[in-house]
C-alpha cells in the first residue's frame, strides 16, 4: 500500500474521536451521561482502528480478540445514561454485540468475504449509533 494511502487512512479513522468531541447536534444530557459516553466511545474507536488494520491484513486473531472484546463489553444502561438518549441508541447497542459476533465467526472461519462483509455491518453500526446520539432519534 503506497504511504499516501495510509497516511489518509489513518486521518479518516481518526475522525470519529474529532467528531465526538465537538457534540454537533447532540441531544441535552447529564455531564455525568456525556462522560460515560465519551469514554466509551474513546474505547470504540481504539478498537475500530485496531479492528480495521486487523480485518484488512487479514489477522485472524487479532480480529476474533478484538471482536470478542466488543461483543462481550457490557451494555450502557439507560439508568445509567438517564433518560435524555433516544431509545434507538440503546437498541443499537444489541446489534453492536450480534455484528461484532458476526466479525468473530468470520475470523475463526477465516472466511475473508465473511469477514469483509460482518465488518462492513458493524461500520454500519457504529454509523447509525452517532447519527442517533447527534440528531436524538
Amino acid at each position: 500500500m503506497k504511504p499516501t494511502l495510509l497516511c489518509a487512512l489513518a486521518l479518516l479513522l481518526s475522525l470519529p474521536a474529532r467528531a465526538e468531541e465537538r457534540h454537533l447536534g447532540t441531544p441535552a444530557i447529564s455531564p455525568t451521561a456525556r462522560l460515560l459516553i465519551q469514554q466509551r466511545m474513546r474505547k470504540h474507536s481504539k478498537q475500530m482502528t485496531e479492528l480495521t488494520w486487523a480485518v484488512i491484513l487479514l489477522d485472524y486473531s487479532h480480529t476474533t480478540e478484538i471482536a470478542l472484546a466488543i461483543a462481550t463489553e457490557p451494555a450502557m444502561s439507560a439508568t445509567e445514561l438517564g433518560s435524555s438518549l433516544p431509545p434507538r441508541f440503546f437498541e443499537i447497542q444489541e446489534q453492536l454485540r450480534s455484528r461484532a459476533r458476526a466479525i468473530h465467526a468470520a475470523a475463526r472461519g477465516k472466511n475473508a468475504q465473511a469477514l469483509a462483509g460482518a465488518y462492513g455491518g458493524l461500520a454500519e453500526t457504529c454509523v447509525s449509533c452517532h447519527d442517533a446520539y447527534m440528531s436524538g432519534r
